[in-house]
């Protein structure tokens, strides 16, 4: 079988490490994989040599219109999947307006009733609107979380032809019987902007230095947010327990070595950040934000803190650090998330489309 996927970018963030992922996986099973990127900038992860991969050369998604129209065109007649709901739109149209026989299947990786009002007002009375009146239109569906698809079908009357696919996570079975050498730091991981909400973690790890005052808290990560939170783990005079480590292209010592990773973001798709941290043994505290948290916190491996509570998340951060923990039980709660049962799931899905 032949699989097509458009993205945006592959530079990056989850969405473009799941695109790579799935596409690499699926083409070590005798397929052929072609992915069509808009931008020309390259990849941030590895993608398999058998894996096509054609750049379009477009910065946006309006500009990629009459490009997207010529892949439509060539791939007429088969499935594809878009990892970008305004992409997608813009597919829809190009379909109906030249009449193509194009399948086509939107993954969805964020909240996107949520996502949208932090957007800007044009964004807003633009995008919004043409989601809620066309999106019913897609031939398929893959939602990252169960938050997510409830969010779809109350906000955007999504069809049935849906389904809900985690992100999937690389296991390595050698790390098991590895000694765990815990150090007295609490781990941030992903990008410094104000979606991901970390001045809420900083806040909650002031009034948790109040009973474990000799521990750290290391954000590694860059982003616009950066010199804000400097300034308040300043103003908080905890500047000193606070390290920035900036990107970092290796996070696994990070995970290894942390006591816990935290995560208060007003909202997800299903963060990978919270899988890593699992899969390297470390437990993991969240607030309860639409989406994902809530699909991967058990009580084996971690724990769900009421949204936007500080007190709340300052608490857990205590019990976890408190709590003995069975580390290879943490590790094992990732046995779900593996990626050939993951890309399975990709594939099947995209099959019955």
């Amino acid at each position: 079988m032949h699989y097509y996927f458009i993205i945006n970018s592959l530079i990056g963030g989850g969405t473009e490490k799941v695109c790579c992922q799935i596409s690499s996986r699926l083409s070590q099973d005798k397929n052929d994989v072609t992915i069509f990127v808009l931008d020309d900038e390259g990849s941030s992860y590895e993608v398999s040599d058998k894996v096509k991969i054609v750049y379009l050369g477009k910065t946006s998604t309006l500009k990629s219109f009459w490009k997207l129209k010529k892949v439509l065109k060539d791939i007429n007649g088969h499935s594809v999947l878009i990892f970008n709901h305004e992409l997608s739109l813009v597919a829809l149209l190009i379909k109906k307006l030249f009449k193509y026989n194009v399948k086509i299947i939107s993954r969805i990786n964020n909240t996107l009733s949520v996502t949208i009002k932090h957007k800007s007002k044009k964004y807003q009375y633009v995008v919004s609107p043409l989601m809620k009146a066309f999106y019913r239109y897609i031939d398929g569906y893959i939602f990252q979380s169960t938050g997510i698809q409830k969010d779809m079908n109350d906000n955007y009357s999504v069809n049935e032809r849906y389904v809900v696919i985690n992100n999937p996570i690389e296991r390595f079975k050698s790390d098991v019987d590895k000694e765990i050498k815990k150090e007295n730091y609490i781990l941030y991981v992903g990008r410094l902007v104000k979606q991901k909400n970390i001045k809420d973690t900083i806040k909650a790890f002031s009034l948790f230095l109040n009973t474990f005052p000799d521990y750290k808290l290391v954000i590694v990560g860059d982003g616009p947010e950066k010199e804000s939170l400097m300034q308040l783990s300043k103003k908080l005079g905890i500047e000193s327990n606070v390290s920035f480590a900036g990107h970092q292209k290796n996070t696994k010592p990070y995970y290894e070595n942390a006591k816990l990773t935290v995560l208060s973001s007003f909202n997800e798709g299903f963060p990978n950040v919270l899988l890593e941290s699992i899969l390297y043994r470390t437990p993991i505290v969240s607030y309860d934000c639409p989406s994902g948290p809530r699909d991967i916190i058990n009580d084996h491996n971690g724990i769900l803190v009421e949204y936007l509570s500080v007190e709340k998340l300052a608490e857990a951060m205590s019990f976890c650090i408190n709590k003995s923990w069975n580390y290879n039980g943490i590790y094992h709660t990732t046995e779900k998330y593996s990626l050939e049962k993951i890309t399975s799931q990709y594939g099947k899905f995209i099959k019955s489309i």
